[in-house]
């Protein structure tokens, strides 16, 4: 018979060093897919595990840093 929950593999397992780097990058600022590259771990790894500890990611950017070449820089219009 099969258990009714499942063991994670060690590789995937969070330290509590990375969870706290996990809130540090929230609380900066960083967007999901920025955090996800330094932690090395999937975007939905990264919103579960944020989840899972109460971590705000609605801080996080929804658009490109500022000081990306390739970003689009925000529209302005003149107030008439």
């Amino acid at each position: 018979m099969r258990s009714s929950f499942f063991l994670p593999s060690p590789g995937n397992l969070w330290s509590l060093d990375k969870i706290q780097t996990l809130r540090r990058l929230a609380q900066q600022g960083l967007s999901v897919k920025e955090i996800a590259a330094a932690l090395h771990r999937t975007e939905s790894a990264v919103r579960n595990k944020a989840v899972m500890q109460g971590i705000s990611l609605r801080s996080c950017r929804k658009q490109p840093q500022l000081s990306d070449p390739n970003a689009a820089s925000p529209l302005v219009l003149p107030i008439a």
